[in-house]
């Protein structure tokens, strides 16, 4: 539990890392993530508006995403995301002024997030009228 909590107060911060730091940060979430240490429903933390404006969220999910889906499959990391109810969230983490399915395609396939840009294509496919 006190591993959670912590996490929690370091991802809310990510601003007063600078880049690097945040990429490191994203390789340890990213590994924690994927050995069941902490849950997935941390990433929501980094849902803050100051972060989402800034694309400090968009990059620090994506960079997650890429490692943990480099330690577990593709099937493994949606279903936590989608347990975690992150699924139908991930445009969220985009800037406001760049929420749209051509941003969301461009970013995950320029990211290697090809895999799980098909379940996200099922999942608004599924929703849309």
């Amino acid at each position: 539990m006190k591993k959670r909590n912590t996490t929690l107060l370091v991802l809310v911060f990510l601003k007063g890392f600078t880049p690097l730091q945040r990429s490191k940060l994203s390789k340890v979430t990213a590994i924690l993530l994927a050995g069941g240490q902490i849950p997935p429903t941390v990433l929501s933390k980094i849902l803050q508006d100051h972060l989402v404006k800034d694309g400090i969220a968009l990059e620090f999910i994506m960079d997650v995403l890429k490692i943990w889906l480099g330690e577990k499959d593709s099937a493994t990391v949606w279903a936590s995301l989608r347990k975690a109810g992150l699924d139908s969230r991930l445009m969220d983490f985009f800037p406001t002024n760049k929420r749209s399915i051509e941003n969301l395609t461009t970013t995950f396939k320029s990211n290697g997030l090809n895999q799980l840009l098909d379940y996200l294509i099922y999942l608004f496919y599924i929703k849309m009228p």
